[in-house]
């Protein structure tokens, strides 16, 4: 069971800061896995109990889900030890474009956490605009007051209908995106069994959006 991360995980992360290569994360693998990779394990366990709830499409398996300390070489040489953590939980995480999934990243910085829109196309992030802001708004408009911000592109014809989303915090872009989310700063919960508590319910709050995304663009 998931009872919070520590204050080693944090420290951890943020020493990769000054310290990104191979030898120190070989010298610090042990701490790394005892404080970063298994409590982020154990989150997601929990985590996969609740979005199986969701939907059982929703790929949920190591492989997928939860980051490695490495990053990907082709696009990091610099830092070759990532220096945050991520999980995500996505249908068909192998299409080629709009791959619809839930995601929780956390890094010394901060933390969010929603629903997010991966290899997004002009196409899928147009008929989002088209169903959410024009058929479906109020889905959008009941989330109102309660954290959420939107990250969202598209179709020149949808920035004004984008205007009428009741959320505090949105920001309409030029490009591909799509994310519906919460951010905060590592706070008291990130260390305690309330932050699986406050994941999952905003993961189940998000569920009548995700299924319009999902009606909208997965074949």
């Amino acid at each position: 069971m998931f009872n919070g991360f520590n204050k080693k995980t944090i420290e951890i992360l943020d020493s990769l800061k000054f310290n990104n290569n191979k030898p120190y994360y070989n010298s610090i693998k042990e701490k790394y896995t005892e404080n970063v990779t298994k409590p982020l394990k154990l989150l997601s366990e929990d985590l996969i109990e609740v979005l199986r709830d969701i939907d059982i499409d929703l790929v949920a398996n190591t492989r997928y889900c939860v980051s490695t300390p490495f990053a990907d070489a082709r696009f990091n040489k610099a830092k070759p030890i990532k220096e945050y953590v991520y999980l995500r939980y996505r249908i068909n995480p192998q299409k080629s474009s709009n791959v619809l999934g839930y995601f929780f990243d956390a890094s010394p910085e901060g933390m969010k956490y929603g629903l997010k829109l991966y290899k997004a196309s002009p196409r899928g992030v147009r008929d989002i605009g088209d169903e959410l802001l024009w058929e479906n708004l109020d889905v959008l408009n009941a989330l109102a007051g309660k954290g959420y911000l939107l990250t969202m592109g598209g179709s020149d014809e949808h920035e004004e209908r984008f205007s009428k989303v009741a959320l505090n915090k949105k920001e309409w872009v030029k490009g591909k995106d799509f994310m519906l989310y919460k951010k905060c700063d590592i706070e008291d919960t990130f260390f305690e069994r309330a932050l699986f508590d406050k994941i999952s319910a905003d993961f189940c709050e998000l569920k009548n959006v995700y299924y319009i995304l999902k009606d909208t663009i997965v074949l």
